[in-house]
């Protein structure tokens, strides 16, 4: 990372530490009805939040800075599907 001081002055920071691991949590469910003889069809929803990583940067001179994403990823999925067993 590279920062640049309003006078002009550059400074470089050496990338340390990372956390790359996104935890976070789901819910869904779904519906499915069988239609006599051998069809079915079914719907689903998933609901999806990721959670945010973080970095460590260390400036030339000593010390450390650590950055946090604090946003989170989330996102919904829904799933509709067609069966026919011959």
């Amino acid at each position: 990372m590279v920062y640049t001081s309003p006078t002009g002055q550059v400074t470089q920071f050496a990338k340390g530490t990372t956390s790359g691991t996104k935890a976070g949590s789901e819910v869904g469910g779904g519906v499915m009805y069988a239609f006599p003889p051998s069809m079915a069809v079914k719907v689903e929803f998933m609901y999806v939040e990721l959670n945010s990583n973080s970095h460590t940067f260390y400036p030339p001179s000593g010390g450390g800075y650590f950055f946090s994403n604090n946003g989170t990823a989330h996102f919904s999925l829904i799933r509709a599907g067609f069966q026919w067993h011959f």
